[in-house]
């Protein structure tokens, strides 16, 4: 029994690691080995598990953002007024008349696909909608936007009126299309005075070449004619060689230019011809704009899906951002990270109505069938084995703050070394706000403190619990002043000491480690610390704190429990509570049933 009166300065020590089962000798496992999972396949797995945990933990914001966008779409889709659209397309393809004026400007036929983005821009142009406007007499809004890869534009409006959509668009083509003609009319009258200029000039040049001709062939016609028989005299044979010699000269120039003056005459009937035949000005309204029977907006449907979709994406995001806000211990991960170096001894599932003050319950003695009546037996074996380096006669199980079930782990505890065998005393030390008394329906006097003052022996204050043989409570006794100086004085050292030569455990229920420093002191009275946090309600940063103030005092901290475990947590690190068993009247296991040991004897037989 460890010496009270000078408790050694206990530190946390490393827990080794439980030894392998020797494996059977006649079984061969070499052939199948199953290949280790890599670092990564392992991150990915946990990652998973823990996003899923979020999710599950967050459903409901999940559940609401969903069906919150979804119905705000419907509502949006429902009070929204119609949208009808009307639709025209427009052919940009060059008319006759626009391929003589290219064909004038540049020498050659021009590629006769006009550039669908430059035309789209004309089309945007503001002497254009200012036109439109005009023809209206109102404004307007069309989208203009090409048809795959021909020279087919489609303008669309869009409006709650189906007749004044149709009406714009046939109006824009309209106008559109009398612009063009109109410009090109004046692009083809253009061309004629600049043609009808150019074979002006060239007329005169041709003139200007053949004055000096027809004036040699004046002058010889001057001179008298030469007699027959007779040669050209002189002067008649010098001019007829400088008739020659202009002729030579002008001929090439002249051949241009009657070559030219012939282009140019052509041209200007092409264009006179083209004048007379521009109808279209290059563009057609080929499809017009029909007046919509059905609106294409809302689309409730559509708008409810998306709302949905979009309801997912939030509540799903939303979710992990809360939890990244959350400092809230939610699973076991979090528990290890907040206390590092302290073993997760339990996990305890949600007990249903253990908050209750009015109505405590011990489920390991009213269901002890249940889940978390097993999860109680598991903690009881994680301390046990504590033991196995070194004794565990007193422990203290306490808690970082009021309200996280270490008076409830603690009665369940106690049944549960009770029922394993072991005689346990539960020592209600929690000065302030005792409740143990309560779970087990004993009086609170005389108790703790009435054996430290002496009014009491600890065999007068023991109070055995009905139905549980090897389990004694020690209530907390009349309230003291100062609890916090009672704890601390040589006599609570000696009353546990006394309390422990008579059981095989003692388990106090002490108060909350942050509050008050009356954990702290127990603790070096004790050979062990549980700290109880609850699962959705204590937070990370006072777990770390916990541990702090009890590393500060050397207290042993065992392990930590985690309390009000959801279902799906628990078992997540376990394999269930399929093989729970049943208890007797007092605590002990049920012997079995005559049908069950001839059950089992055929098992056997069959596998012999």
């Amino acid at each position: 029994m460890t010496d009270l009166q000078d408790p050694p300065r206990a530190r946390r020590r490393r827990r080794t690691p439980a030894p392998t089962p020797t494996a059977d000798p006649t079984l061969d496992l070499t052939s199948h080995r199953v290949p280790a999972m890599t670092h990564r396949e392992v991150t990915t797995e946990a990652s998973l598990r823990s996003g899923v945990a979020v999710l599950r933990r967050r459903k409901w914001v999940v559940i609401v953002c969903t069906l919150l966008l979804g119905a705000l779409a419907l509502a949006w889709s429902l009070v929204r007024e119609p949208q009808y659209r009307a639709t025209g397309k427009i052919l940009l393809a060059p008319s006759a008349s626009e391929r003589v004026l290219s064909s004038i400007e540049t020498g050659s036929s021009r590629d006769t696909s006009r550039s669908i983005a430059t035309e789209i821009e004309v089309m945007r142009a503001e002497v254009v909608r200012e036109a439109v406007e005009q023809e209206l007499g109102r404004s307007y809004s069309v989208d203009i936007e090409p048809v795959g890869e021909t020279s087919v534009v489609a303008v669309t409006a869009e409006g709650t009126s189906p007749e004044a959509q149709a009406e714009t668009v046939n109006t824009f083509a309209e106008v559109y299309i009398r612009t063009r003609q109109e410009a090109l009319t004046a692009d083809l009258a253009a061309a004629v005075e600049r043609l009808q200029a150019a074979i002006d000039v060239t007329s005169v040049q041709i003139a200007l070449l053949e004055s000096d001709l027809r004036d040699i062939e004046d002058r010889i016609a001057a001179l008298p004619p030469t007699p027959t028989g007779e040669s050209a005299s002189p002067e008649r044979q010098a001019l007829i060689e400088d008739r020659d010699r202009e002729t030579s000269r002008i001929r090439p120039e002249r051949s241009r230019l009657e070559a030219q003056l012939i282009d140019n005459q052509g041209n200007l009937a092409r264009v006179n011809l083209a004048i007379e035949q521009v109808t279209t000005g290059g563009a057609q309204l080929v499809s017009p704009a029909g007046v919509p029977s059905s609106p294409f907006a809302p689309d409730p449907l559509r708008n409810v899906v998306l709302g949905l979709i979009a309801g997912l994406v939030v509540g799903v995001g939303l979710a992990f951002l809360l939890e990244l806000l959350d400092d809230r211990l939610r699973s076991k991960e979090d528990l290890e990270s907040a206390a590092p170096g302290a073993t997760v001894l339990g996990l305890i599932p949600t007990v249903p109505g253990w908050r209750d003050r009015t109505s405590p319950r011990v489920v390991s003695i009213e269901e002890p069938l249940s889940a978390p009546a097993e999860a109680y037996r598991t903690l009881r074996t994680s301390v046990q084995f504590l033991s196995v380096d070194r004794p565990v006669r007193r422990l203290q199980i306490t808690s970082p703050s009021p309200g996280e079930g270490k008076t409830t782990t603690t009665a369940n505890l106690g049944v549960a070394f009770a029922r394993a065998g072991l005689r346990v005393a539960v020592v209600s030390g929690d000065l302030r706000r005792p409740r143990i008394e309560s779970f087990f329906g004993v009086p609170q006097h005389p108790g703790l403190t009435s054996v430290i003052v002496g009014d009491a022996t600890l065999d007068e204050a023991l109070v055995p619990v009905e139905g549980e043989s090897r389990l004694w409570i020690l209530p907390s006794g009349p309230p003291p002043p100062n609890p916090s100086e009672v704890l601390s004085t040589r006599r609570t050292a000696e009353v546990l000491d006394e309390l422990s030569g008579l059981v095989d455990i003692v388990i106090i229920d002490t108060p909350p480690v942050l509050p008050v420093t009356d954990a702290l002191l127990v603790a070096s009275l004790v050979d062990a610390t549980l700290l109880v946090v609850s699962s959705g309600r204590t937070s990370k940063r006072s777990t770390r704190r916990s541990m702090e103030l009890l590393d500060q005092v050397d207290a042993v901290v065992e392990g930590t429990v985690l309390n009000d475990v959801s279902a799906g947590e628990a078992y997540g690190y376990g394999y269930g509570y399929g093989y729970a068993y049943g208890y007797g009247p007092r605590g002990e296991p049920e012997p079995p049933t005559e049908r069950s040991r001839r059950r089992r004897a055929a098992a056997r037989g069959d596998r012999a």
